[in-house]
């Protein structure tokens, strides 16, 4: 099934909405569940808050019928996805690929670890 999106730019107003199930999603990576919950959300704010502000270029997936709508979104770095979140109902039906192939510029996943990812940041 081929669901009708449009892909767009990421509006200002989403901004909470993306850092938040940036950070949600994670919870459920397995370095994230070898931390209880308190050192969990320290690191999450503030790896997920410092690549966010990293990025190049976020895009958003929403419905054709409603674009105010976002069901996904992708973050970029320098040609480098550095997240891709879809909520769960339209998982499976190649949003990830659309917001992807939407890109302003091509950008390949190279790994889901996020500690990596902030150690090429620099410091600040």
């Amino acid at each position: 099934m081929t669901l009708p999106v449009v892909v767009r730019p990421a509006a200002a107003d989403e901004e909470n909405w993306i850092l938040s199930s940036w950070k949600k999603d994670a919870a459920g990576a397995e370095w994230a569940r070898k931390l209880d919950s308190a050192e969990y959300w320290a690191v999450a704010n503030h790896v997920v808050d410092r690549l966010a502000r990293s990025a190049t270029a976020v895009v958003v997936a929403a419905l054709e019928e409603t674009p105010d709508v976002a069901i996904g979104w992708t973050a970029v770095r320098a040609g480098r996805i550095l997240y891709t979140f879809v909520k769960p109902r339209f998982r499976g039906l190649d949003i990830e690929a659309r917001l992807r192939d939407a890109l302003p510029a091509p950008a390949e996943w190279r790994g889901g670890n996020l500690l990596l990812e902030l150690k090429e940041l620099p410091c600040k």
